[in-house]
């Protein structure tokens, strides 16, 4: 789905408690970050229904805009992205029905006034019915009917200036609708400058940002000991995309279906450099760091269960670099400096992602 500049998106997300059930009286805060990564906007999300929790927000510029939002009882966190276009669309529609609406006006002025200089609008728009009929994108049909009835308005002109005399009878009516006439012209030579430029292959299409998600096999048990540790996750094969993209932007996603403790005291993360990195090389010759993980994150209470409701992890760090000139691959990912209050931590279920934006 494309989303377009000063269009509402609303935002609705579900908090649930470990056991599962919705959370209706959560305190759900929320931070949206513009496409240059600055804070857009913030607030308290509303409670809708069901612990469906919702914000609506308006994006004033093209780009890759984020929404981040966490609340601290139940812990929650989630990030979600958002591609915004410009509507390229819309904006050449508009410029035509502006050329349509002023030759109408003109159509009216000179069926009953007669000049011999209005072969020029003829030739001009003839040559930008020539640009317009190599145009081929998917949602402007209505481009040529345009252009055709500008055509059919200027032929019902010639038709009447075929018969003009040598000297047409009102000089004054003359130079009134010649002025329009120039301003129809300048208007049309605008139009036909930026057509001028239009690729055979529309630029509305490259524009189009698409994604895919590659998702690993599924890992049931990995533990986490007191000690720092690496410890490899599923890897990850990237098998049909399309050739000949052009990448414009990877992230790596982890989600755990459930945390358990077993050292029989609360737990949590303990390292503040552990992170997920990703490469291309099983020997992680040259990782990157593809999500970080903060400190006393994944925290289970023992006095309440040993067991805690798992967590979906976005990373906000682009990985696209270490991609493969054919980012049809194998790429291995690891928990760095994995460590744990106690002795243990156990991640249930878990399996990695990659999903990369191209165009």
């Amino acid at each position: 789905m494309v989303l377009l500049i000063n269009e509402q998106i609303t935002t609705k997300i579900q908090v649930l408690n470990a056991s599962g059930s919705p959370v209706t009286t959560a305190t759900v805060n929320y931070i949206v970050y513009d496409e240059a990564n600055n804070v857009f906007a913030n607030g308290v999300m509303i409670h809708f229904a069901k612990g469906i929790y919702t914000a609506t927000w308006t994006p004033d510029a093209v780009g890759e805009w984020t929404f981040e939002c966490e609340c601290n009882n139940p812990k929650f966190y989630r990030a979600l992205t958002y591609s915004v276009s410009k509507g390229i669309e819309k904006s050449i529609s508009d410029k035509l029905d502006t050329v349509d609406n002023l030759i109408d006006l003109i159509k009216v002025k000179t069926d009953t006034i007669l000049w011999s200089d209005i072969m020029t609008i003829d030739t001009i728009v003839d040559a930008i019915k020539a640009k317009t009929d190599t145009i081929v994108w998917g949602d402007i049909t209505d481009i040529e009917s345009k252009i055709d009835t500008v055509d059919t308005v200027v032929d019902a002109i010639k038709v009447k200036t075929d018969n003009l005399p040598s000297d047409p009878a009102s000089e004054t009516n003359v130079d009134a609708v010649e002025a329009k006439v120039d301003t129809v012209d300048t208007v049309v030579d605008a139009v036909k400058a930026k057509t001028d430029n239009l690729p055979t292959d529309p630029a509305s299409q490259a524009k189009i940002v698409s994604h895919m998600d590659f998702w690993s096999e599924n890992d049931d048990d990995i533990t986490i000991t007191n000690a720092h540790t690496n410890i490899n996750l599923p890897n990850i094969v990237v098998a049909g995309l399309p050739t000949g993209v052009t990448l414009i932007r990877a992230i790596v996603m982890l989600k755990i279906a459930l945390i358990r403790d077993s050292s029989g005291s609360d737990n949590a993360i303990d390292e503040t450099a552990m992170v997920v990195q990703i490469d291309a090389d099983n020997g992680f010759a040259n990782p990157i760091t593809a999500i970080d993980i903060k400190d006393n994150s994944w925290s289970v209470d023992v006095s309440t269960s040993p067991d805690r409701g798992g967590d979906v992890e976005i990373g906000d760090n682009d990985v696209k670099a270490e991609l493969n000139a054919n980012p049809n691959a194998t790429y291995y990912l690891r928990l760095y400096n994995a460590e744990a209050d106690g002795n243990n931590l156990l991640l249930k279920d878990v399996k990695v992602g990659l999903r990369i934006y191209f165009s």
